[in-house]
This record gives C-alpha cells, sequence and structure tokens, in this order.
C-alpha cells in the first residue's frame, strides 16, 4: 500500500522538479527505520513477502530522500510555483489636486 501514497509523490517531485517543504531528516530516519526492519526480518526468518514488502518501501523512502537532496526545494522554480499567481505591486496613490479657494464676494 505504501507504493500507492509513494509512486505520485515521486512523480510529483520529478515533473515539478521541487521536493516543496518535505523534510530529509524525517525521509532519513524511515529509511533507517525501514533497513532494520529488513535486517530483523531476515534474521528472524520472516517471511519473504514481509522482507520483500519493507524493501519495496524502504526503496521508495531512499528515492524521496534521494530527490530531497538532489531537487530540494529549488525556490519554487517548478511547474507547480509558475501557476502560482505572483502580487502585483501596490498602485501608488494619486495625490488630489489642490482645492481652489473661494472667491469673497464683497457687499456695498
Amino acid at each position: 500500500t505504501i507504493m500507492f501514497a509513494r509512486i505520485p509523490q515521486i512523480y510529483q517531485n520529478f515533473a515539478t522538479g521541487s521536493t516543496g517543504q518535505l523534510s530529509i531528516f524525517s525521509y532519513l530516519i524511515t529509511v533507517f527505520g525501514g533497513s532494520v526492519r529488513i535486517f530483523t526480518s531476515i534474521t528472524d526468518n520472516a517471511g519473504q513477502t514481509m522482507v520483500i514488502g519493507y524493501m519495496i518501501a524502504t526503496s521508495m523512502n531512499f528515492v524521496i530522500a534521494l530527490q530531497i537532496l538532489f531537487l530540494g526545494n529549488k525556490g519554487g522554480q517548478g511547474k507547480a510555483a509558475s501557476a502560482v499567481k505572483k502580487k502585483k505591486p501596490a498602485a501608488k496613490k494619486a495625490k488630489a489636486a489642490p482645492k481652489k479657494k473661494a472667491k469673497k464676494v464683497e457687499s456695498s
């Protein structure tokens, strides 16, 4: 089931050329944990299907970790960032024309 979550993420990272806000620390911890799980499953003679499942999950997490290292967050230079509209600078307010002084009417 992890393939259904990781494959779209890997593709999106590749397509946009950026990994956005993904954390390298969390993916390295996940890869390390998966590697330990593979080792313990092999030494405990767990089922082959279980070991293969952990290998697939760990390898996909490793691919994302590599993408974070090599692509990183390119400051939003990917295709997804170009779709975001940039704010236009605020227009300067026009100065109001000076008011004309009212003429005094002289009474005789």
